[in-house]
């Protein structure tokens, strides 16, 4: 599927949560995207999402860095070269920039919708998706007291969820897993550092506690780029390590695995630069037969439907936690011309409707308020 780019536009959007979020590195009180609409020599228009934080306090990237990469560098190359073999090899072409992978994510986004229609298929298709049904978990943010995470955790279990993703921090991590367990003895169970802690003494007694807990896993608890200080870790508990920050591409996966640093893995699109890689990684994934599932990053509606054609691939093994942008985004839904999705009993449903993403979005709603573009052409 040979691609022809001939105009990038980039629009800056900005959605008000309904309540703020929080974890181990910082609170989220609104969702500042960038929107890339990429349009080929056909007039089939792409559409792509750049879901970094506002502060580097997640990965090095922030939004100020992924909005003057891709207009000054990356929309730039593509648009010099133009011609592609397809969406693999566009993405493959912004390898000469290091890291900046959500950017690269979201021209990469964009490049496989415009694929994915050429086919007149919906991206799911294109992807080789079969699953109808994605089984979802429920992530709970940091609260002040225990009570309220368990309040929390009593109303996903009455929506239907069947997994808890708790996330956890130094002053907000032991008692609060105690607490979670003890309400729920039976229930899989998992938490979250957002890599909150070092390889210590003190560490090492901490998670031995929480390895009694039987939780089904333990989510990067040491510094985002570690894969050592995981290996050494996982070697003294049971619970399975699942890393998320430290993996960038395939190549960090591989590092990991033979290093034995994790037993799972957590595959987001934007943190890995896009669809190609996160293929990869499925891909090694299943070779290895390590324990995955897709999260997210509280994406607007476009990273949405691209996070959900990619969960539909079979041989995820654990729930998906994307879901907070249906939860947390104000007036989230108004943002489709049709219903994307439904919810029900802790699953979503896809309505794959539409070649590429899949879905109806009504971009004049969702970049209203957005400044004027910024155009690059060819």
């Amino acid at each position: 599927m040979s691609l022809d780019i001939e105009r990038i536009e980039l629009f800056v959007v900005e959605l008000p949560l309904l309540q703020p979020f929080t974890v181990s590195f910082g609170t989220v009180r609104s969702r500042r995207l960038i929107l890339v609409k990429m349009t080929d020599s056909q007039g089939v228009v792409g559409w792509g999402e750049a879901t970094t934080l506002d502060a580097p306090i997640y990965k090095p990237d922030y939004f100020g860095s992924t909005l003057d990469v891709l207009q000054k560098i990356l929309a730039p190359s593509i648009l010099k070269k133009r011609a592609y073999a397809g969406p693999e090899d566009l993405d493959d072409s912004l390898a000469f920039v290091r890291g900046h992978y959500f950017a690269k994510a979201a021209l990469s986004i964009a490049a496989y919708d415009i694929a994915a229609q050429k086919e007149n298929k919906s991206l799911a298709a294109f992807l080789g998706a079969t699953k109808t049904e994605i089984p979802l978990s429920h992530t709970i943010a940091i609260t002040e007291h225990p009570q309220e995470m368990l309040d929390e955790a009593a109303k996903a279990f009455e929506a239907g969820f069947k997994d808890i993703k708790l996330k956890i921090a130094p002053q907000a991590d032991l008692p609060f897993a105690r607490a979670l367990r003890q309400a729920y003895p039976d229930l899989p169970l998992m938490v979250d550092a957002n890599a909150a802690y070092r390889y210590n003494d003190e560490t090492l007694k901490l998670f031995k506690e929480v390895d009694e807990l039987g939780f089904f896993s333990i989510e990067q608890p040491l510094d985002w780029n570690d894969l050592y200080d995981h290996a050494r870790l996982q070697k003294q508990l049971k619970t399975p390590l699942a890393l998320d920050e430290s993996i960038d591409c395939a190549h960090d996966f591989e590092q990991a695995l033979a290093l034995q640093s994790c037993r799972m893995l957590n595959i987001k699109l934007s943190r890995v630069g896009g669809l190609t890689e996160s293929l990869r990684l499925y891909g090694l994934a299943q070779q290895s037969k390590i324990g995955l599932w897709v999260g997210g990053m509280i994406e607007g509606p476009t990273g949405l439907m691209a996070v959900i054609a990619f969960s539909a691939l079979s041989g995820f093994d654990y729930p998906a936690d994307f879901i907070d942008s249906h939860y947390l985004i104000e007036g989230f839904s108004d943002y489709f011309d049709e219903e994307p999705y439904t919810l029900a009993k802790g699953k979503l449903t896809p309505c794959f409707s539409k070649p590429g993403l899949g879905a109806a979005i009504n971009y004049g709603r969702l970049c209203q308020h957005a400044p004027s573009p910024i155009i690059l052409t060819a």
